[in-house]
Formats: C-alpha cells, structure tokens, sequence
C-alpha cells in the first residue's frame, strides 16, 4: 500500500525532521508504527519516516486498515492526520508489458 501526504502548514517554530506513520487493523484499537523502510517498526526502532510518502509493506489481502501520520519535529510530535475511512487491502496483480520487433 503507497500512501502519500502533505507536509503540515506549519512546523511549530522548529524544522520538521520527519513524520511517524502508524497502522492499525481496522477492527482493532491498537496502532503500531511504520518503519522507514515501510514495515512494521520493532519496539525500540525509532520509526521516524524523512519523505512525505512511503509503500507500507506485508498488510495481509482482504483486510481493512487505518492510517494515520504526524509530523515530528525537534521540539514535539504534531497531532495525527488520519484517512476519513479503512482502507481495503487489494491483492497485487501483475502485469508485464513487452513490445516484439
């Protein structure tokens, strides 16, 4: 799942240094962080994301997600900004294009 966002309007008097995404199921109340490398962030990892878009990786088909991130900087963590609704996992489909001569 790639998700995209903007960066905050305002960075509270301080230069932004990040965002923290977190995912939760959504039937369930608990969120865990996404790591900068798009998986779910161990305990102790600081799951600090530099861009203002990442692919969230390993979300299970078939399931409903929320998604909510903050911006960070030096001083605080911002409020969170989260999807108006769950999102649906699709299963990944591929299709290869080739040309002949």
């Amino acid at each position: 799942m790639s998700l995209e966002w903007a960066s905050p309007k305002d960075d509270g008097n301080s230069p932004l240094q990040g965002y923290v995404l977190e995912v939760k199921p959504a039937n369930s109340s608990r969120w865990k962080a996404v790591s900068a490398k798009g998986a779910i962030a161990s305990v102790g990892e600081e799951p600090i994301i530099k861009d203002n878009y990442i692919t969230v990786k390993d979300l299970k088909p078939g399931e409903r997600f929320e998604f909510r991130v903050r911006a960070k900087n030096e001083l605080m963590v911002g409020e969170p900004c989260m999807l108006a609704k769950a999102v649906e996992i699709k299963p990944k489909v591929g299709i290869y294009l080739y040309s002949r001569f």
